[in-house]
């Protein structure tokens, strides 16, 4: 039994502000907390399995404040030459790995490092030294080809998602600019990290991990596995989630220490793979946004569709999109790989409006027959991101007022049957709806207008996949790329409405929660009223027709709908 520590009130203040401030440095909230657990727990083995350090550790330090009070958690005068390398120096490096790298580099080097943070070169390769995690049991899935496919920071839960192809890995022969890897971002965002007390898991945090998995599920493709490295919660011995991996066999569930071993060890399950520029940018964004104010569980599920290997393996392909590999194993149709690797690319707007697209250049590019490519070109039809015109091919359609209309009164009745159908449900089925609402509130808190629309559309389909209705699901999602479709051809910069979608949001949110079917129904349309409006507004040549949106829409309910959140 070790000697027990006794706090006044004034000494547990000021250890709780250490292990809490996002100023103090690492090791300083370390101590604080070891302290802090010292007063709770009987022995050094106690503390040190609680919060994942050495007994020998905590005995230090135990020892340091009964003899020495606070002071004795000071670092000590060292004799030699004074460190040159600070806690401050390390965060400054890391906070410039989550940001974008110059425009003439696809990842930050040393050099690179050192101009943007005003350290010397020697001492940027020494704090990328100390960010590189710890050594992991070896590549896990040797030779075959994998993708980043989510991310979930719920301290004390993390977890990171990793798709798995039937394919190949490419051999280091191919040419082609090596992507930047995703490994040192994550590891600096777990060096900023340094959540407060880092509590142990408690069955509550479950609901965050299922509703993560399901999203995973909602979005992954039928064919291949997926696995997910997870850290600080049982996995296979919680009964949920045991339940949960035998309803879906594709998914291969990994628990791992916590910390820097939950980095190595998906540094081992990554095998080297590297995402798109663009999704790494996206993920750069998101974690930056969420170090500097983590108010609540980040989960990240890139939207933007990529292959490892697409640049090598096609290093004189021409100039355009980068779009997934179609000829490895593992799909029924060459058809519907073609179109994945489309549909994407279309509602991110990287084809112009009116634009053509070409069905022979496409098939040489993907090295398939025509055949396939026609055939993706008409799924895209019937999901309405492209449009067959006689005699003249696919072209991309051109945003119109009447379009825009149309979406919206039929997004606004499916919602409706969504949300009625939502609200009958258990309340644990909100969840992945809840986690979605903080991205959105996440996004309006940092003002990020590039965010807010995604987020937005995010938090609609978050509320399509919980109802359990597959075809209305279905039927509401492939709205949702026409509607990304239109916010990128348009150009939306969202800046003057991100306050007022996250109250809409977080109306149907506490209808839902209260089981108030109706009332969510009528805070929806009223949504889609505004939507509809804005949207045609920013159309240069065409003007809204309210005549037309009365016929189509479900408009005449709103005159008695309960009064608009503010």
């Amino acid at each position: 039994m070790a000697t027990p520590v006794t706090l006044t009130g004034a000494q547990r203040r000021t250890l709780e502000a250490r292990a809490h401030s996002r100023n103090s440095s690492q090791a300083e909230g370390l101590r604080a907390r070891i302290v802090l657990a010292c007063a709770e727990e009987p022995t050094d083995r106690a503390v040190a399995r609680r919060l994942g350090v050495s007994a020998q550790m905590v005995g230090r330090w135990r020892a340091r404040f009964l003899t020495e009070g606070l002071d004795g958690l000071d670092d000590r005068p060292r004799t030699g030459r004074p460190r040159t390398v600070t806690e401050a120096h390390r965060d400054r490096v890391a906070k410039q790995l989550l940001s974008e790298p110059p425009v003439s580099s696809a990842a930050w080097s040393t050099r690179s490092l050192a101009t943007a943070t005003g350290l010397s070169q020697t001492a940027v390769s020494r704090i990328l030294r100390s960010l590189k995690p710890g050594a992991a049991t070896g590549d896990w899935l040797p030779g075959r080809d994998r993708e980043l496919t989510g991310l979930l920071l719920a301290p004390p839960l993390r977890a990171c998602a990793v798709a798995v192809s039937g394919r190949s890995r490419p051999t280091a022969g191919h040419r082609g600019r090596r992507r930047p890897e995703v490994a040192p971002v994550l590891a600096a965002a777990d060096t900023l990290l340094n959540p407060p007390g880092e509590r142990p898991y408690h069955p509550t945090d479950l609901p965050r991990l299922l509703g993560f998995l399901d999203r995973l599920h909602g979005l992954a493709p039928p064919n291949g596995e997926t696995h997910v490295i997870v850290a600080g919660a049982p996995v296979h011995t919680d009964s949920r989630i045991v339940r949960w991996l035998r309803d879906h066999p594709r998914f291969h569930l990994h628990p791992v220490p916590a910390r820097r071993g939950w980095v190595s060890e998906l540094t081992a399950l990554l095998g080297g793979a590297a995402p798109a520029p663009e999704v790494l940018r996206d993920l750069r964004n998101q974690l930056r946004t969420w170090v500097a104010s983590p108010s609540g569980p980040l989960v990240w599920v890139p939207h933007i569709t990529y292959d490892s290997t697409s640049e090598a393996a096609h290093p004189h392909a021409p100039d355009g999109p980068a779009l997934r590999s179609v000829d490895g194993p593992g799909s029924p149709r060459p058809a519907d790989r073609v179109a994945d690797a489309l549909r994407e690319q279309i509602a991110s707007g990287h084809f112009p409006p009116g634009e053509r697209i070409k069905e022979a250049p496409l098939a040489a590019r993907l090295g398939l027959s025509r055949g396939p490519v026609r055939d993706a070109l008409r799924i895209l039809a019937e999901d309405g991101l492209v449009e067959l015109m006689p005699n003249k091919g696919t072209t991309i359609p051109m945003v119109t007022a009447e379009r825009v209309l149309e979406v919206y009164a039929v997004r606004g009745a499916l919602g409706g049957v969504l949300l009625r159908r939502l609200a009958t449900l258990e309340p644990e089925s909100l969840e992945p709806v809840r986690i979605a609402l903080a991205d959105v509130h996440r996004a309006v808190q940092h003002r990020d207008r590039s965010r807010i629309a995604d987020a937005d559309l995010r938090f609609q389909d978050a509320i399509a996949r919980a109802a359990r209705l597959r075809h209305t699901s279905l039927f509401f999602t492939r709205l949702t790329m026409q509607l990304r479709m239109f916010i990128s051809i348009l150009g939306l910069d969202y800046a003057d409405v991100p306050s007022r979608i996250e109250r809409w949001n977080h109306a149907i949110f506490t209808a839902l929660r209260e089981r108030h079917g109706h009332q969510a129904v009528h805070v929806w349309r009223a949504k889609m009223d505004i939507a509809v409006r804005y949207m045609v507004a920013q159309l240069p040549t065409e003007n809204f027709d309210p005549e037309l949106w009365l016929t189509i829409s479900t408009a005449t309910e709103h005159r008695d709908h309960p009064k608009r959140p503010r």
